[in-house]
């Protein structure tokens, strides 16, 4: 725990310290000089807070050129893959709806058959 709070706590004291004499220098005859000082730590941590947001946009960019160039191909193999697992499920689903479909597709045709007959039978020549 202390290898967070030690260096954290250095840098803030650092940071009091540069304020201070900040404050401390800006009641002096010579304002402008530390005037310019001071415009240089502001500067400092506002170009180290734009370098970090650059490298991180830079290793964005740099991700995205490497996905774009690479994941196609993998993205074609899914593709196929997903293709033969339609297919499979497909062949499948008919293969069991075919033992549901069948047997009512014979009663019923049967039952047809057998009301044509009757039919025929009861009412003449004409069904």
């Amino acid at each position: 725990m202390w290898q967070i709070y030690v260096p954290l706590g250095v840098a803030v004291a650092a940071l009091l310290a540069v304020m201070a004499l900040t404050i401390f220098v800006a009641s002096m005859p010579a304002r402008s000089v530390w005037a310019d000082v001071s415009t240089i730590y502001l500067v400092i941590f506002a170009v180290i807070g734009g370098l970090v947001v650059l490298a991180f946009l830079a290793a964005l960019v740099a991700g995205l050129w490497f996905a774009l160039r690479e994941l196609p191909g993998y993205f074609k193999i899914a593709q196929d893959f997903m293709l033969l697992v339609a297919l499979r499920a497909a062949e499948y689903s008919l293969k069991v709806a075919k033992v549901f479909i069948t047997p009512r597709a014979s009663v019923s045709a049967a039952q047809k058959a057998l009301d044509s007959t009757r039919t025929i039978i009861t009412s003449g020549r004409k069904p």
